[in-house]
This record gives structure tokens, sequence and C-alpha cells, in this order.
């Protein structure tokens, strides 16, 4: 995540380097602020963003494993939504038979208790 303390202090260093300098416009003290108020928005996304954890174990079965394409989503019992996409850890062979895979997902939907879990299987990445 964000460190918000790092943030505050690189954005507090750029401010003093920048302003340091004989030749400011006002265009750059707006600039400046623009940044501050990205930053400031970005700092409180992160500090509002829910991580989900999916673990999802292949069965240890002939031919159990998978070299498909699998999505998820999860519902609460308010029917609010949260679509994971697809399930792939980069560089990795997930779904092979008898292994447990582990999927982090980051989003700003807080789903206090989850109702249903849905797994669906496409056939390519686009699905």
């Amino acid at each position: 995540g964000i460190n918000a303390e790092y943030g505050k202090q690189w954005y507090q260093r750029r401010v003093r380097d920048h302003f340091a300098k004989p030749n400011f416009s006002l265009l750059t003290i707006l600039s400046y602020l623009t940044m501050k108020l990205l930053l400031l928005t970005a700092l409180v996304a992160a500090a509002h963003a829910v991580t989900y954890n999916l673990s999802i174990k292949t069965q240890d079965i002939e031919n159990g494993n998978s070299n498909g394409f699998f999505y998820a989503a999860a519902i609460d019992y308010d029917g609010n939504l949260v679509d994971f996409g697809q399930l792939d850890n980069a560089n990795y062979n997930d779904f092979e038979r008898g292994n447990t895979d582990e999927f982090q997902f980051q989003s700003e939907v807080d789903l206090a208790k989850i109702g249903c879990l849905m797994i669906r299987a496409g056939s390519k990445s686009e699905d």
C-alpha cells in the first residue's frame, strides 16, 4: 500500500526544492496544488481499499488440473457486487491438480458479509 507519511514528506521536499528556485509562476503554484490534491485523493482511496483473499483448491483427481481461464465475483446480502476479474497469478501455473492457489484483490467496495462467491470458466482471457 501507499505509505502516507512517505508521500507527505516527498511532496513537501518537492515543493520546498521547487520554490527555492528564483523563477516560479502562478501556473507552477497551481500545478503543485493540483498534485497535492491528487496525492491526497490517492491516499484516501488507499485508506478505504478493502483486501479480499481467495483461496481455491483444485481437487486431486485424475485430469483435475486445468489450463483454462477462470473469473470470480462476490456479492453480499445487500446486493453489492465486487468483480475480481480473472484469477491468474503471474508466472505461475494456477489450478494444478491437488494445489491450493491464493489470489488477492483490492476494491473500494466493502462486502460486510459475502453471500455468494461466483467462479466461472472462460475459453480465453478476453471472456
